[in-house]
This record gives structure tokens, sequence and C-alpha cells, in this order.
């Protein structure tokens, strides 16, 4: 039995046989031997995903740091005064290089002056999954069984807390049909609140793979999902630990979160409309290049483009000065 096993089945023995599947999933992920706590190789041509960070020129990086600095300077604020912070950073690969960098389990601590930055830090963390049946909404539950020496893992439904139905009926009244899912990461949620409740002033640029929640509630079989070897997938107890486990956060949620504490110009807009409206000059200078097929112009297509990653990724932007 793994690292996995377990402390799967140590969990369920403390609750009656079954875990929530956002314990499940913060086992998977980041447990002894997890996901996100292996050595195994996850980003680029022979990990399980790309990410815009992991593209080889590191275009992306400078898209985000001309629109920093664009959106400052809008508001009449002075750029050099403020520190880049790259929260959630993978490795050594920073999106601007020589940030300073908060990784997985470093205390956050900000300066006073931020340019808070992130790639796909929330859709990272542990997600609690939800079904509408029998009228009502229902939690997903993880059994862990153990059966002639091999762990048996399926999934059951329980009713949902009243926070979570009320925190449901508030984003997504709408998808209370029969049969439809929902994602909703308690964990990202207590995490952002922790990184706006801090004492600092400055711009939070997080990019991920944000939905409008009118968006999710048109999305009846939710948006979690595996990546394996570039593959998305949807059984979530195969090899546990060895995929990822993922979702799409809901952008709604984490906007009301900035404004609670007192962040302004907020707003969630796609990979090409963010960078042509904040990094137009920017995005000037590398179609200026010479060549047709120069790697960063062709590296810049692939982040604006609808058809790769100009839709599917969104960046939610805040300012607090």
């Amino acid at each position: 039995m793994n690292a996995i096993m377990k402390e799967l089945v140590a969990a369920a023995k403390e609750h009656g046989g079954s875990i929530p599947f956002s314990d499940y999933a913060n086992i998977c992920l980041y447990g002894s031997g997890g996901y996100y706590r292996s050595c195994r190789k996850r980003i680029g041509s022979d990990g399980d995903f790309f990410t815009s960070v992991s593209l080889k020129h590191k275009v992306f990086g400078e898209l985000v740091e001309a629109a920093a600095k664009s959106i400052l300077k809008s508001e009449g604020a002075d750029p050099n005064e403020f520190e880049f912070v790259e929260i959630g950073a993978e490795g050594d690969n920073l999106m601007i290089p020589e940030t300073f960098a908060l990784r997985y389990g470093d205390a956050i601590s900000l300066p006073s002056n931020c340019i808070l930055i992130s790639n796909e830090l929330l859709d990272a963390r542990p997600f609690s999954r939800f079904e509408f049946k029998c009228g009502k909404w229902n939690e997903v539950y993880v059994n862990v069984e153990e059966s002639n020496k091999q762990i048996l893992l399926d999934e059951c439904l329980c009713p949902a807390s009243r926070n979570d139905e009320a925190l449901i009926q508030k984003y997504f009244p709408r998808a209370s049909v029969e049969g439809f899912k929902l994602e909703i990461s308690r964990d990202a949620m207590a995490l952002f609140e922790h990184i706006c409740s801090l004492d600092w002033r400055g711009l939070l640029i997080f990019a991920d793979y944000f939905r409008h929640a009118a968006e999710i509630s048109e999305l009846p079989s939710g948006t979690a999902r595996t990546y394996s070897s570039h593959r998305e997938g949807g059984d979530f107890t195969l090899s546990p630990g060895e995929c990822d486990i993922t979702y799409s956060p809901c952008s709604d949620i984490f906007e009301d979160i900035a404004r609670k504490h007192a962040f302004a110009n907020i707003g969630t807009l796609t990979h090409e409309a963010f960078f042509v409206k904040y990094s137009s000059e920017k995005i000037r200078d590398i179609i200026s290049l010479p060549g047709a097929f120069a790697p960063r112009k062709r590296e810049l297509c692939q982040l604006l483009s609808p058809a790769q990653m100009g839709a599917a990724f969104r960046v939610l932007f805040a300012l607090r000065l």
C-alpha cells in the first residue's frame, strides 16, 4: 500500500469510511507522495500539461509585466515603487525572471507596495464537488474500503451543508436542475481571502481557468477533470496521486472577495482581451520583430489565439491604492 492509499484509509477510518471529495483531492494532490509533492515532471511536452509560464520564450511574463505597469500608470502610480511577487510558482519556472517567489508551504508575507501575480494557483487547490439530485444539492464523498488486501474507491452523495447550499444559491441559482454538477473550492477561497486581507497596496493579477458564474451555470457536467500525459479525464478515483485533479474557479466569487477587502477596478478577461487592452505596446514590439515565423511571434499567437490559450485562460485583476 503506497503513501497515498495509507492516508486515504486513515482519513476514511476517522470519518466512518468515507471522506468529502475535497479531502480526497487534498490527499491526492498534497498528501505524502501526492501529485504536487512528488518529483514527477508535471509541466511541458514530457509532463501532464502545458501552462502559459512553461512556454519556452517567456512571452507570457513579458505581457504580464507590461500590463501591470500599464494599469498602475493609468491610475497615476509609479510602477517602480512596487515589487513583483509571484505566488504559487512551480520550481524555478518563474513568470518574470528573478521575481521574488512564494511556493507551496511558504508563509505568505507581502511587501507594502506589491504587484502580486500568479498562474494557475487557485485551480490547483482542493475543491468540493456537488450534484443536484432528488430536488436538493448533495456533496460528493469518496468511499474508501479495504477488501481482500485491495483498496476500493467509489463515490457517493451526502446532503450538502446549509453554508454550501447558500453559496450555490447565491452564485448558481439556475443550476438547481436534476443531475447538475458543480465545483467550489473553499480552500481556494480561504487562500484568496487571506491574501486580500493582508496589509498591502498595489495590483493583483491572477491567471487561471476562470469562468463566470453564468458560464458555469450552462455546464451541467461540471468543470472537474484530471490531466495525465496531456489527456483529459473524468475518473477521479483512478490512480490517486498519479494525475492532476483540477476545476475551473468561479471568477465572480473571487471578485467579490477582492471587493470586500477594498480592491477596485476589478475584472476578469480572457488572455486575449486582457493583454490586447493592457499590453498593447509589448505586443506591438513583438509583432515588429523580423521574420514571419520568429519564435516569440509564434508564442504570442499561442497566448492570444482564441483557438489556443487566448480564450481558455482568463486573467482576474484588482487594484488597491
